[in-house]
Order: structure tokens, then C-alpha cells, then sequence
């Protein structure tokens, strides 16, 4: 990435090659533990690290262009509806101990934090347009916040979720503020 972030406009055109991946990804929620069978035995492939890799690409490519095109929205769509389903717990990164099959591993999941940051901060114009974004950010925050499933660190999170959202949004989400951040 770092050969064509000098050029934006190169950026952009990659930006677009990969974003119906990283939709595919979400729409079909590829981010579990899959088992293949080799000659030797059982061998694992973590799907994770797709999961990583998507969101790392997404924070790197919204935060190099300083900007959110509208192709880029459904993935912020998906990332939420995804976050409400199944991946509560990949807000922050953190190691889950999968056992399975004889064998036990480590899986590193994704941080979803800087991409939405990223959102927030880049996509201001379509967040102070768009109240069902505004209220899926705050949602997000509010999960956070009231989660049994979350720690100290996804609460330490929503709350930089929350300075940004307060930071980039100002006057288009005091109504809701004292709702949402009491």
C-alpha cells in the first residue's frame, strides 16, 4: 500500500477493486475458524485473518484518501449490522482460544475502532445527513457501554467512539447526547 498512497488517485482506484471484496466478506460473515483435511491430518485456516486484513485495509484506505466515497458506505452499513449480530466482541482486537478437533489456537480478531473512527471523522458530511448513520454510530457506542459480553477496554473504546462522534458531529447529535452519553 505504501507505493501507491503518495498517489491518491491511484489509492482510489484500488479502493474501489477492493471494496466489493471486503462487502463480500461481511455479507457472508467470514470471519469464523475453518478446518480443511490435509494428508498429514486436520489442518486449520483462520478466517480472522481476513477479518484483520479487511479491516486494516479499510482503516488505511479512509484514512490515506481523508475521505469516504459512496461505495465505501456499505461496508460502514454492514460493519454495523455485523457488530449487532455476530461480532460483538471485535470492536477491540483480542486473542480467543478456539479448541476444536484435538487442538487448541490462538485467534487474533480484527479491530473494527479505527475504521469507524475513520467513518466518523471523513464521512462528517453523510453522518450529519443521514440521522439512521448517526443512530447506528450511537448504537455502537451504546453497546459498548451497556454489554455484559464487553470488558473495560470496549467500554475505553466506546468512548473514543463517543469523542469522535461528539468531536466531528457537533450540533447534529446534542439532541441525542444526553440520551446516549448519560
Amino acid at each position: 500500500m505504501s507505493s501507491v498512497e503518495s498517489v491518491p488517485e491511484i489509492l482510489a482506484q484500488v479502493q474501489e477493486v477492493i471494496i466489493p471484496i471486503i462487502i463480500y466478506s461481511l455479507e457472508h460473515k467470514i470471519i469464523g475458524t475453518m478446518c480443511s483435511v490435509s494428508n498429514s491430518g486436520y489442518h486449520s485456516t483462520s478466517s480472522t485473518d481476513l477479518f484483520d486484513n479487511m479491516y486494516d485495509l479499510v482503516d488505511s484506505l479512509t484514512f490515506k484518501l481523508r475521505s469516504i466515497s459512496p461505495n465505501m458506505w456499505p461496508v460502514f452499513e454492514l460493519t454495523y449490522k455485523l457488530f449487532k449480530a455476530d461480532a460483538v466482541d471485535f470492536l477491540e482486537g483480542k486473542l480467543l482460544t478456539y479448541s476444536g478437533l484435538g487442538y487448541t489456537e490462538e485467534l487474533s480478531h480484527s479491530e473494527m475502532l479505527p475504521s469507524l473512527d475513520n467513518f466518523v471523522s471523513f464521512g462528517t458530511d453523510a453522518f450529519k445527513n443521514r440521522t439512521d448513520y448517526r443512530q447506528m454510530v450511537l448504537d455502537i457506542y451504546t453497546t459498548c457501554m451497556a454489554s455484559d459480553q464487553l470488558g473495560e477496554n470496549d467500554r475505553v473504546n466506546g468512548c473514543k467512539l463517543a469523542e469522535s462522534i461528539l468531536l466531528n458531529l457537533r450540533g447534529h447529535v446534542d439532541d441525542v447526547c444526553v440520551m446516549h452519553l448519560v
